[in-house]
């Protein structure tokens, strides 16, 4: 994520972000095709019942990065400080069923209830603006969090 005073941030150019929003809706209609949203661009965009859920990337998948660090999730596997191990170092058990994955799981299924996910911060914006991609491969009621333009 972009330090909160980028520039480039879209909070910074909501009015271009409705026009774009509103070329694509547009577009959608003129070409019949299905444009989905995997984030809320805006505060004002969130649509609640899609962020209502508790993220399934530490129970389903695993990433190694190109260093081979292991971690949860596509979006923070660039970043050391959000994996927990390397493949070269121990087993697929002790990194799936450690402290890290262990701590990471039960903070996950307290966000619901508003408490913050201290073991990795970021994940704290998905649960506030992001809607769901392709989980919905692995766990077929995510189709129900899918937002549509």
């Amino acid at each position: 994520m972009a330090p909160d005073n980028d520039p480039n941030r879209l909070e910074f150019h909501t009015e271009r972000v409705t026009r774009v929003m509103q070329r694509l809706t547009e577009l959608r209609h003129l070409h019949n095709l299905q444009i989905e949203l995997s984030a809320a661009l805006s505060a004002e965009s969130i649509q609640p019942k899609a962020i209502s859920k508790v993220c399934i990337h530490p129970w389903q998948y695993l990433y190694i990065n190109s260093r081979g660090r292991l971690g949860f999730c596509d979006h923070l596997n660039g970043r050391d400080e959000f994996t927990f191990g390397s493949w070269q170092e121990g087993t697929f058990d002790q990194f799936w069923n450690g402290a890290d994955m262990r701590q990471l799981r039960a903070e996950h299924l307290q966000r619901l209830g508003g408490e913050a996910i201290k073991r990795c911060g970021d994940c704290n914006w998905c649960y506030e603006r992001r809607y769901m991609d392709l989980e919905d491969w692995l766990e077929p009621e995510w189709a129900n969090y899918r937002v549509t333009l």
